[in-house]
Formats: structure tokens, C-alpha cells, sequence
């Protein structure tokens, strides 16, 4: 995460915030987040004589690069900003501010590494190398990388996991499939157990349902057809490349959907989505989109992840992945950190 420091009052006086900027800067150093202050702030630091070590060493470098970091946090759709006046209420402030208080970050395991929560590992993945994608088109990827405590779940254990580490005063940001097949659906299984939580930004963490069915629906068409094509489901995908985006939207990639399946979901939500999309055949029933199978979410992040980033960049159509690459602005600025640690 990228970390504003701008100013730091009665620094000398008080143990607990000498220890909460040690904690930071040594965090920072080991390259799991970043850190931006003021130059004359640094160097008002280096002056008291406070700070030695290691961690005099990161405050150095973080003076040295005070001007570049500053343009890099303006391109982020948000950061931490650590007050270190009297403690304030850790929350949101819209529209780019992540406040946390200086006492927060006393305890060293709360600056480590952002947790980051899905349904399962290859969900993460996916979402990290979109933001990896995030970085290079803001010509960021020389300085950063994108670091998580990845947590996988599925089922009761996703919702435990996010709980448990909301318990432990982790920062945690969560993406979860909606499961929706229709537009009027309500959102289904894990994300049905995370109700009671304020979707978008809560005290310590982010959480996200998707607007579409699941991860799979959000693969880039270039990599969704290189999956396909690399299993030879030829059949597959033809139908694939005619979808529409509105019916890629709502799909089930991995069961398929045939027509008849799709009115009855119409019917039974008494809406209009797939019957607007779709006409009957002479020939009876047919399927829409063949079944993809489980594992054609692997098999895209196998294939993103054998890629150069900046190839992989060349994948993703601004206007097609619109939703994915907003998404990815938001995985870029949790989990970035410094490419290389600081020595």
C-alpha cells in the first residue's frame, strides 16, 4: 500500500509513535509497502536524531525519492494516510483517503503484508496479474510489485477468513463472485454470507461482489480463446466468440447455458434478460455457450502468468475489460510495494 506520512508532531516525546514510524519504515524497506513524506519532513526526522539503523537507511532512501513517489501516489486510487497528531478513527475519506492513526501501526503485525481474500487462490491470481497489468500501463512496474497475504476460502470458510482476520486488525481487501445468472438475481452462496458487511470500503478492509456471475466472466476474450484453443474445444469456441458482452455478463462459464435453461431463469425472476438476447431455433433447443469445464480459469491464469506483463497488457481491450481493469486499479493500489527491498 502506498503510506503518506505529512507530518509528524511531538515525534521526540513519545515512544509509541517512534515505534509506530520504526515499524513503517521497516516495513517499508522489506519492500511490502511504500512510503511517501515530504522531503523537509525527512529531513527534519534525520535531524532528531530518533531514528538509527535500518530503519535510518529507508528514511534516507524515501527522501530521495520524496518527488517521484509523490507523482506515483497521485496516480492511485487511494492511499494510507497516518496521522500522527492525537489518534483519529481508523476509515474512508472520500475521494482518496484511507485514514489510519499512528497508534495503529504500534504493533508491527499490522504493518505487514495486506491480506487479500477469495474463494480460492486461483481467483487471487488472476485479480493480481490484472493489477501487475495496472502497473505497467501506468509505467509503474519498474519500481513496484504487487504483494498479498493471499487467502483462499470457498463455502463457510471464505466468510471465517475474512472475519478472522478483520479480528486480528488486518487490512483486508475481499472479491467475491456474485453467482448471479440474470440481471434481477439476487447474489448467491458465499456472497449471500457476507450481507451483514458494507459492501465497498468498511473500517479495515474492501469488499467487493461482482456486478457479473464470477471470475471466469471477466478472463480477456484474447486469453479466454487461447485456453479453448489449447484444449481443442473448437465447437466451444466458436459459440465463445459470438457472445455478446451483455451475455457473456451473466453466464455461467464453467456449466454453459442452453436456451431453454435460459427463459426458464426469465421466467422464474419474471424479467426479460435472456429472451432479448437469444430467439428459438427451428432445429429445438441449443446451447448458447458450451460448457468450459472447471478448471478454465486455471488454464487463463496458467496462460497470463506465462506471459510477460507488458504482453499480457497488450490482452486487455479498454472498452471489453472495462470492469476488470477498474478492478485492477483497486488490487494495484492494496497490494503495492516496493519491487526490491531497500538495503
Amino acid at each position: 500500500m502506498m503510506i503518506k506520512i505529512s507530518n509528524v508532531v511531538g515525534l521526540a516525546q513519545n515512544e509509541d509513535k517512534i515505534r509506530a514510524l520504526n515499524n513503517i519504515l521497516m516495513a517499508c524497506g522489506e519492500g511490502k509497502h511504500v512510503l511517501w513524506m515530504p522531503a523537509k519532513l525527512a529531513d527534519q526526522i534525520i535531524q532528531e536524531n530518533i531514528i538509527s539503523g535500518y530503519q535510518l537507511n529507508v528514511l534516507y532512501f524515501v527522501r530521495e525519492q520524496s518527488r517521484l513517489t509523490k507523482a506515483h501516489l497521485d496516480q492511485l486510487d487511494f492511499y494510507v494516510d497516518v496521522g500522527f497528531d492525537e489518534p483519529v478513527p481508523i476509515g474512508f475519506i472520500a475521494p482518496r483517503t484511507f485514514r489510519l492513526s499512528y497508534d495503529y501501526f504500534v504493533d508491527s503485525a499490522r504493518v505487514q503484508l495486506p491480506v487479500f481474500v477469495c474463494e480460492n487462490i486461483t481467483d487471487i491470481d488472476f485479480y493480481v496479474m490484472s493489477g501487475m497489468v495496472f502497473l505497467n500501463n501506468s509505467k509503474l512496474l519498474k519500481e513496484y510489485a504487487l504483494k498479498f497475504l493471499k487467502v483462499g476460502g470457498g463455502g463457510n470458510t471464505t466468510i471465517c477468513s475474512f472475519e478472522n482476520h478483520l479480528r486480528n486488525h488486518s487490512l483486508v481487501i475481499c472479491i467475491l463472485d456474485s453467482d448471479k445468472s440474470h440481471p434481477n438475481a439476487l447474489v448467491k452462496e458465499t456472497a449471500l454470507r457476507f450481507d451483514a458487511y458494507e459492501k465497498g470500503w468498511g473500517q479495515r478492509y474492501w469488499l467487493h461482489i461482482l456486478d457479473c456471475t464470477e471470475a471466469e466472466n471477466l478472463v480477456p476474450m484474447r486469453i479466454a480463446e487461447e485456453a479453448l484453443h489449447q484444449v481443442g474445444a473448437n465447437a466451444a469456441l466458436q459459440k465463445f466468440k459470438a457472445l455478446t458482452p451483455e451475455a457473456r455478463q451473466f453466464l455461467d462459464h464453467k456449466e454453459g447455458l442452453r436456451f431453454s435453461a435460459a427463459l426458464d431463469i426469465d421466467r422464474t425472476l419474471n424479467a426479460p434478460h435472456w429472451s432479448t438476447l437469444y430467439e428459438e431455433d427451428d432445429e429445438g433447443d441449443y446451447w448458447i455457450s458450451d460448457p468450459l469445464g472447471s478448471s478454465f480459469l486455471d488454464r487463463s491464469v496458467e496462460i497470463m502468468s506465462g506471459m510477460s506483463t507488458k504482453k499480457l497488457a497488450e490482452c486487455f481491450d479498454v472498452d471489453l475489460d472495462n470492469q476488470l481493469l477498474s478492478l485492477a486499479s483497486m488490487v494495484a493500489a492494496w497490494g503495492i510495494g516496493y519491487k526490491k527491498s531497500i538495503r
